[in-house]
């Protein structure tokens, strides 16, 4: 009985699966990361970069190299639809305050 249980918990892939892979797939592919922001009055826009290709503008309503569509872009954040879900991005890391003794 306990086997049973254990075979069907197994193969249920209850935090699903990955994806497979294979000698021409890339699991990080296409290579990409922001290389800048603009917020100059209403025009905004972010610049992406794909390895081995040209700077992209990308703006309100463009798609990002892994799907995501950017919705706005703030001056210190973008708000992206990720799989469905609204999700904000900071484009500036956060800056820690100084520890004091």
């Amino acid at each position: 009985m306990v086997q049973q249980s254990l075979a069907v918990l197994t193969g249920a892939s209850l935090w699903g699966k990955l994806p497979e892979t294979g000698a021409e797939t890339s699991l990080n592919d296409p290579e990409w990361r922001f290389v800048g922001a603009v917020a100059r009055g209403q025009e905004r826009y972010v610049l992406v970069k794909i390895d081995h290709q040209p700077v992209m503008k990308l703006t309100q309503g463009d798609a990002l190299p892994g799907g995501s569509k950017i919705i706005s872009i703030e001056n210190d954040r973008l708000c992206l639809m990720v799989n469905g879900k609204k999700r904000r991005l900071n484009i500036y890391p956060q800056m820690q305050a100084p520890q004091t003794h």
